[in-house]
């Protein structure tokens, strides 16, 4: 009787399509980790790398090359031709009267919320929206989550001393 060889053998196929199945998923995850890393960068907006955390370069609009995920990161901003627009609500009624307790609604806090006392004793209600550019993208990227209460602050600030 001659003896089988490993691969003819049920124990030796299965090992082989195990292996080649395992060997077939790893490329695959292999080449989708390396595409991750084309961006597109679209006409109205540029993109900030990221290189291990800190802001490396800033891409115009284009096709954009970086390292894959643990070493860069992509953060796309809008371009300094696009024009943000921004509606505070903190100065509008409804909003000031959420800020007001139920028991003081009916009361003085609840007359005046909404409304600002101008230097000649004259009662004014303001609708303000903030039209904005991007100047600096490394900067916008890095403080993003800061910029609408930023807004929000300078605007009011801006109708109190208006008023």
């Amino acid at each position: 009787m001659t003896p089988a060889l490993p691969g003819r053998t049920p124990w030796g196929q299965s090992y082989r399509i195990a292996f080649f199945m395992l060997y077939g998923t790893a490329l695959i995850a292999a080449s989708a980790w390396l595409l991750s890393c084309i961006y597109e960068v679209t006409p109205d907006s540029r993109a900030v790398v990221f290189q291990f955390g800190k802001p490396t370069r800033v891409a115009n609009a284009g096709l954009l090359l970086t390292w894959p995920h643990p070493v860069d990161r992509v953060e796309r901003v809008p371009a300094a031709e696009r024009i943000m627009e921004r509606e505070v609500r903190i100065l509008r009624r409804e909003q000031q009267l959420d800020l007001v307790n139920s028991w003081d609604r009916d009361g003085d806090a609840g007359a005046g919320a909404g409304y600002l006392l101008t230097g000649d004793e004259g009662v004014v209600q303001l609708d303000v929206r903030v039209f904005w550019r991007v100047s600096n993208p490394i900067r916008f990227a890095l403080q993003r989550p800061h910029i609408d209460p930023l807004i929000d602050r300078l605007a009011e600030r801006a109708a109190a001393v208006v008023c």
